[in-house]
C-alpha cells in the first residue's frame, strides 16, 4: 500500500532510510570486493610473471561481464522483481569473490572475475531504481550522490583492506576476509527489505482518454532520446578515466614513489575518499541548483568533469613528488561526481516502467566503453611507454566526458516534459 502520509516516502521515512542503509552497505561490499584486486597487483605480477596489460583485464573482465549481463538482468528486475534480483546476485558476487582465495594460476583467477561481474551487473540498476522509487522526488539527485559515492569508499575499503591482509597474511586471505560481508547483507536485503508493484508498460492514448501498451519500437526510442544518450555516453568517459586512475594508483605510487604496497595503497585510498566526498557534494550542490535552474543537474556535472581533467592533466603532465600529488587529490574530486546526476537522469527522463532498464543501458554503455577499456587500455599504454605516460594521455578523456553533459542539457528539460507521470505503489 501506498504511505498513508503522503510525505514523498513510498512506505514511510524510518523503513525507507533502513532499506537506503542497507543498499549503501551492498554498494560498499560491491566495490570492496571488485577493487581488493588492485592492492595485490605487485604480488600477482611477481608470483605469476604477469604483463600490466593481464593485470588490467583482471580489472576489464569484471567490466566486460556486467555488460553482458546488464540489459537482461534489468528487464528481469522491470518486469519480476529488484528485491529478490539484487539479493540474488549479491550473493553470487560474494561467493565469486571468496573463490578467488582458491586460484591456483592466471585463468583461475580471470575466471572468478568473471563471475564477480556476472553478480554485480544489476546491482547498481536495482539499487538505484529503489532509492528513487522509496523517497521523494526532490531527495532523488542527492541520495543518488551519496548512494554511488559507496563506491569510491568501497574502493577504499578494499584497496587499504587488501594492502594490510596481503602484507600481513597474504594476498590469498585478501579476497576469502572481504567476501564474508557480502554474503551476510544479502541474506539480509533478501528477507527484510521491500519492493515496490512492478509498472505496466502502457502510456495514456489521448485522444481515446484511456491507456494502451507500450510498443518495441517505442520502448527502444524512449530509451534513445538524446538526454539519455548524451548521460550515457558522457558518464562512459569520464569513468574511462575515473576507473584507471583509481584502478592503478596503488601501483603507481608503488613503482614512482618506491613504497610498499600497503603504504601505496593508503595513498590510493585518500584519492578514494576525496572522490567520494566529491560525488556526495555535486549530487547534493547539483541537486539545489537544479530546483533553480533544472538543466544544472548536466551543465554542473559537465564542469565537474573538465575541473578533474585540468587538474590531472597538470598533475601527470608537469609535477612530479609532493605537488602532484595533492593535484592528484584536489582532482579526484570530480573523478566521479558524474555518477548521482547521471543515475538520477536516467530514471527521470524514462518511463516508470522501465527505470532499471534505462539504467541498465547506463550500466553497459559505461562498462563497455568506459571502465572496462580504461584500465585495460592504460595497461596496454603502460606497456608501449611507462604508467605515468598513460594515466597523462587518459586523463584528457574528461573533457569529452564534459561535452556530453553540456550537450545533453540542452535537451533535459523536454525529455523530461515528455515521460509519462505514474504513481509507484509498494508491493
Amino acid at each position: 500500500m501506498n504511505n498513508p502520509k503522503g510525505d514523498g516516502y513510498l512506505i514511510s521515512k524510518r523503513y525507507a532510510w533502513y532499506a537506503f542503509i542497507l543498499l549503501y552497505l551492498l554498494m560498499l561490499s560491491d566495490w570492496v570486493d571488485r577493487q581488493v584486486i588492485a592492492s595485490v597487483f605487485p604480488y600477482l605480477k611477481s608470483e605469476w610473471q604477469l604483463t600490466d596489460t593481464q593485470l588490467g583485464s583482471l580489472i576489464t573482465i569484471v567490466n566486460w561481464t556486467m555488460l553482458l549481463i546488464a540489459i537482461p538482468v534489468s528487464i528481469l528486475m522491470d518486469r519480476w522483481s529488484r528485491k529478490k534480483t539484487v539479493g540474488l546476485m549479491a550473493i553470487v558476487w560474494s561467493l565469486a569473490t571468496l573463490a578467488g582465495a582458491f586460484a591456483k594460476n592466471f585463468a583461475q583467477l580471470f575466471t572468478t572475475r568473471a563471475v564477480i561481474g556476472l553478480g554485480e551487473g544489476g546491482y547498481g540498476p536495482g539499487g538505484s531504481s529503489l532509492i528513487g522509487a522509496l523517497f521523494p522526488k526532490r531527495m532523488t539527485t542527492t541520495l543518488m550522490g551519496f548512494f554511488w559515492a559507496a563506491a569510491p569508499i568501497g574502493g577504499i575499503i578494499g584497496v587499504l583492506a587488501g594492502g594490510y591482509i596481503a602484507v600481513n597474511f597474504g594476498w590469498r586471505y585478501a579476497f576469502g576476509i572481504v567476501a564474508i560481508p557480502g554474503l551476510i547483507l544479502a541474506l539480509l536485503f533478501l528477507f527484510t527489505v521491500k519492493d515496490y508493484k512492478t509498472v505496466e508498460l502502457a502510456v495514456s492514448d489521448q485522444a481515446k482518454g484511456t491507456k494502451r501498451k507500450i510498443k518495441f519500437k517505442e520502448i527502444v526510442l524512449m530509451l534513445t532520446t538524446p538526454t539519455l544518450l548524451l548521460v550515457y555516453l558522457g558518464e562512459a568517459a569520464q569513468m574511462f578515466c575515473g576507473s584507471t586512475l583509481l584502478n592503478w594508483a596503488p601501483s603507481y605510487f608503488n613503482r614512482y614513489e618506491g613504497l610498499p604496497m600497503d603504504q601505496a595503497s593508503t595513498r590510493a585510498a585518500a584519492i578514494f575518499l576525496v572522490a567520494a566526498i566529491g560525488t556526495m557534494f555535486a549530487g547534493w550542490v547539483l541537486n539545489k541548483w537544479k530546483q533553480k535552474w533544472p538543466k544544472a543537474i548536466m551543465m554542473g556535472t559537465g564542469l565537474f568533469c573538465v575541473f578533474n581533467a585540468v587538474l590531472w592533466v597538470v598533475a601527470f603532465g608537469f609535477l612530479t613528488g609532493s605537488m602532484q600529488y595533492y593535484a592528484i587529490l584536489i582532482g579526484a574530486f570530480g573523478a566521479s561526481a558524474c555518477l548521482g546526476p547521471a543515475y538520477s537522469v536516467s530514471q527521470e527522463a524514462i518511463h516508470p516502467g522501465l527505470r532499471v532498464t534505462s539504467i541498465g543501458m547506463l550500466t553497459i554503455i559505461h562498462q563497455g566503453l568506459g571502465q572496462a577499456l580504461g584500465p585495460l587500455f592504460a595497461g596496454v599504454l603502460s606497456d608501449m611507454y611507462d604508467l605515468r605516460t598513460a594515466l597523462m594521455i587518459i586523463s584528457f578523456v574528461p573533457i569529452l566526458a564534459g561535452l556530453f553533459f553540456f550537450i545533453g542539457g540542452l535537451y533535459y528539460e523536454r525529455d523530461v516534459a515528455k515521460v509519462e507521470k505514474v504513481e509507484l505503489t509498494a508491493a
